[in-house]
């Protein structure tokens, strides 16, 4: 006997992916019992506004365990959109440039409501979420922070990502907490929409030139050690699913007509319409080390995100080195240390420090309680738009450590250049996919040999066989170059 649930799926094959109310389930002024995602009534799709407001008035408040499953999806789209946006200026074509930067946005929308959401229990905003967790804090599951690698390897991941989202997300739209629900609501239709785009993708490379297809074969190969972590089941989502609050992806035995993982099946099935072959045992190869699916289980292989943390991070997250450090440093090097935590607002994988743009910090005595601190920057060019921000970022540390009194001095002689740069950042740069200026600025008074125009090496296969695509990239101080062996593009940040 068909049940209602495989009649509705069947009816969304059939039908493409143009249906987006599939699961929404409301009763309109007309009566009907299914209502389009479109639709904003009680209940339905939310903005993060509309929950922001109702966590202020007490109305929408998530218990523990809701909290912590929105603290999940919310880490999940996170972390996507950080990785999607990457590819802003540096997609192979601009059409597509400005698809993944929008699908991006839709992942960050996702994001916003959910942590909103669960903030509510613990009084935090989505900022507080967003910007004020350490990295063992984060509850994102490993395949949505794999790293973008090629441009078939990010479709590959966003193929399997979408549908797994878009399963999640219909399912949740019938969740007896009326906040998820709502949630699901306007997600499930922007996700049908990133299905429709990877799946195009994958069709166009897969069935293209030998090349695209082997690429995209590898992008596969890539990704799919981490999809089982997607469908493993806790204590957590298993008490959600008792309640109706939450869909359980089982670990095993027979599949509950609840479970994501009855989605797997139309993907394999539409990956064979593409001449692609995934193996039905292919996610067993998913280390078994991986003891739990969220990052505080305890030690998993994770991406090493720590690479990218400044000692003075360590500081921070480190009682222990924090306190040996207060011990032997005088309390301008630990002014110098806090200012130095600072990221650039356009490179956020950088701090002001690994720029050199951070030229002094000082204490003085203005007759309050506590010092006044007293911070020089330099801009990296004349008008940099980021120099408003980092002096507001500033103002903002000192104060969370007590230093409510903060002087930010912009100077702009001796003008800054590239030299100024540290090891540690450029190979921060080189790790993010940003090639690092090549050989010392003219303008750094360097006597001796003539300075030649050295090759700019492609960050992401270290071919010298690059060529400059246009002077000025996503910002004036990067050009955008192009890899001729790997076809990558990239952002050389410029010798200055």
């Amino acid at each position: 006997m068909t049940t209602p649930e495989t009649t509705q799926e069947t009816s969304q094959e059939t039908t493409g992916h143009g249906d987006i109310s599939v699961g929404v389930t409301t009763v309109g002024t007309s009566g009907d019992a299914t209502a389009s995602a479109t639709r904003i009534t009680p209940g339905n799709a939310l903005r993060p506004e509309d929950i922001a407001l109702e966590v202020r008035r007490g109305t929408a408040k998530p218990t523990d365990d809701v909290a912590e499953l929105a603290l999940r999806l919310g880490d999940d789209a996170l972390i996507l959109a950080q990785r999607l946006g990457h590819w802003i200026s540096r997609a192979p074509e601009l059409e597509e440039d400005i698809a993944l930067g929008n699908i991006a946005l839709d992942q960050l929308g996702h994001a916003r409501s959910f942590l909103t959401y669960a903030g509510g229990a613990t009084g935090k905003s989505e900022d507080d979420l967003a910007y004020f967790r350490r990295e063992n804090e984060f509850r994102s599951v490993e395949l949505f922070e794999q790293p973008n690698g090629d441009f078939a390897v990010t479709i590959a991941r966003q193929f399997v990502v979408s549908y797994y989202q878009y399963e999640l997300y219909r399912r949740l739209t019938s969740s007896t907490d009326a906040t998820l629900a709502g949630i699901a609501a306007k997600a499930v239709k922007e996700v049908d929409y990133h299905r429709d785009h990877s799946a195009q993708w994958v069709l166009r490379l897969a069935l293209g030139t030998d090349e695209s297809r082997q690429r995209m074969i590898h992008g596969f190969k890539v990704i799919w050690p981490y999809v089982d972590e997607l469908f493993r089941d806790d204590e957590l989502t298993g008490r959600l699913s008792e309640s109706g609050a939450a869909v359980q992806p089982p670990a095993s035995g027979p599949i509950s007509t609840a479970s994501p993982a009855r989605s797997w099946p139309r993907l394999n099935s539409r990956c064979r319409r593409f001449s692609l072959h995934l193996a039905a045992d292919a996610v067993a190869c998913t280390p078994n080390t991986w003891l739990h699916p969220r990052r505080n289980a305890g030690a998993c292989p994770r991406v090493p995100w720590s690479e990218l943390v400044t000692m003075a991070e360590m500081y921070v997250s480190h009682p222990t080195a924090r306190q040996e450090h207060a011990a032997t440093t005088t309390p301008e090097q630990k002014a110098w240390d806090l200012a130095a935590t600072v990221c650039d607002p356009e490179i956020p994988v950088l701090t002001i420090a690994d720029l050199g743009i951070l030229r002094d910090v000082k204490l003085f005595d203005d007759g309050g309680m506590v010092p006044a601190v007293q911070v020089t920057i330099t801009p990296t060019y004349s008008g940099c738009p980021a120099m408003d921000a980092i002096r507001d970022d500033l103002k903002t540390v000192f104060a969370k450590e007590g230093y409510p009194n903060v002087h930010v001095e912009l100077v702009l002689s001796p003008a800054w250049t590239t030299d100024w740069m540290s090891e540690a950042g450029k190979a921060k740069l080189k790790e993010y996919g940003i090639a690092p200026p090549s050989g010392r600025s003219a303008a750094g008074g360097h006597s001796g040999p003539v300075r030649l125009s050295l090759a700019v090496k492609c960050p992401q296969c270290s071919s010298l066989n690059t060529k400059e695509l246009t002077r000025f990239g996503s910002t004036s101080c990067k050009a955008l170059y192009v890899c001729q062996d790997c076809k990558e593009p990239f952002d050389y940040f410029k010798v200055l």
